[in-house]
């Protein structure tokens, strides 16, 4: 009868190893950030190119190869502005996390101390 329990252990022990975890909302938000950027890499270059193109030829009359070149520029520019926006969130993120660590490590440090005064009391 022990056998028998020691194999139903087992098999929990390996579920539960083997079993994959339900992500994390961390996990997740990074995961949206991610899509988010990825969609607007694909997406406002395309608008910024044929937007100025359009801008350009109706508004300016620039028409050929000045038209396609200063098209193609503003669509980099704005690749490059999405980049730096990505780049600059994570750099944010990070230096969150650092905060959020510093305030609950003095807060334990607080309690730790305000523990060893009233123990100190009595």
């Amino acid at each position: 009868m022990e056998r028998r329990n020691s194999e139903s252990d087992s098999g929990e022990i390996e579920e539960r190893l083997f079993a994959p975890e339900p992500p994390k909302q961390d996990s997740v938000k990074v995961l949206a950030v991610f899509l988010l950027y990825s969609m607007a890499m694909f997406s406002v270059p395309f608008a910024a190119f044929f937007g100025t193109k359009y801008t350009l030829k109706h508004s300016f009359h620039i028409e050929g190869f000045a038209n396609t070149a200063w098209s193609v520029v503003v669509a980099v520019v704005v690749i490059n502005v999405i980049i730096l926006m990505y780049a600059c969130r994570g750099y944010e993120e990070i230096k969150e996390e650092e905060r959020q660590q510093e305030i609950s490590t003095t807060m334990t440090d607080k309690r730790d101390k305000s523990d060893l005064n009233s123990k100190k009391k009595d």
